[in-house]
């Protein structure tokens, strides 16, 4: 396959970063709780990352991203030992768009967290850390907070958090030019996320992989890959990767000159989500060109 057909590269391609549920399957079938309540009990510093991560999921729900951003900030001054308000603060920033400002709240947060040797304070700072330094284009310092991550996770035995580390490693690795590690990586990421019960996150994984068979020039293994992850997505009426999964399906097709059935594909994406029906008319443009 000629791979200056899809217009594809590492960075923009390959790796859909990963970010650890808040519950995992059984527990997420009851209905969302509200982000008010939530806030009311992050006012006892719980620890652990789970009620923080329930708090930012309904922030995200609800337009009130923000403020739990400045919520989080006060609380890190009441709760001085705990890496918790820190952390979600930090996330919050950078869901804000602003992770300059992001970068010290996770960097202090790592600080309480070493100081208490907390595994999973450490491994939940070192990933966020490494994520801005690979957005910063520093690939050995991305690598070495998120090997990081991966070690402590291992140690609070969080399978999650480390499959999630491990699929972000991956983009880190496909950047540099590692491919094998890379594929390794996500090999190892889906195997966990699928213990972890965490099927949707390991449909994402999947998709990554199929990605770097595409940058691999494998069009053919690559196609195979991506069809069973659509499959499995509309099984699981999973719109996101549904949506990617026929968006690269197209750019497969159209690099293999398959114009019909690369608009065929991108056809398929909806209209929930703005950003992939763009990219899916950009692909059949560029299938009329």
């Amino acid at each position: 396959m000629d791979r200056s057909g899809p217009a594809l590269n590492a960075r923009t391609a390959i790796v859909v970063p990963l970010l650890a549920a808040a519950c995992l399957l059984s527990a997420c079938r009851e209905p969302p709780p509200d982000f008010e309540r939530l806030a009311g009990e992050l006012a006892a510093c719980p620890r652990g990352d789970a009620a923080w991560r329930t708090a930012l999921d309904a922030a995200r729900r609800e337009d009130r991203t923000a403020e739990l951003a400045r919520l989080a900030e006060r609380l890190a001054v009441d709760c001085r030992d705990r890496w918790e308000p820190l952390w979600t603060a930090g996330e919050a920033t950078k869901r804000l768009g602003d992770p300059a400002r992001a970068r010290p709240l996770f960097a202090e947060g790592l600080e309480r967290a070493r100081r208490v040797d907390d595994p999973t304070g450490i491994s939940c700072c070192e990933a966020k850390l490494g994520w801005l330094s690979y957005g910063e284009g520093d690939l050995a310092r991305a690598e070495a907070a998120m090997r990081r991550a991966i070690e402590a996770a291992r140690r609070a035995g969080r399978i999650d958090l480390e499959s999630f580390a491990r699929n972000n490693l991956a983009g880190v690795l496909a950047d540099g030019g590692r491919w094998a590690e890379a594929e390794q990586e996500l090999r190892t990421a889906r195997a966990g996320l699928e213990r972890a019960g965490l099927d949707g996150a390991a449909r994402g994984a999947a998709y990554n992989g199929a990605i770097l068979l595409l940058m691999l020039g494998d069009a053919h293994a690559a196609r195979e890959a991506l069809e069973r992850a659509n499959r499995q997505a509309l099984a699981a009426a999973d719109g996101w990767t549904a949506d990617a999964t026929s968006i690269a399906l197209g750019n497969v097709h159209r690099a293999l000159g398959e114009t019909a059935r690369a608009t065929a594909w991108y056809e398929r994406v909806g209209t929930e989500r703005p950003g992939m029906r763009a990219r899916a008319l950009l692909g059949r443009g560029r299938v009329a060109l």
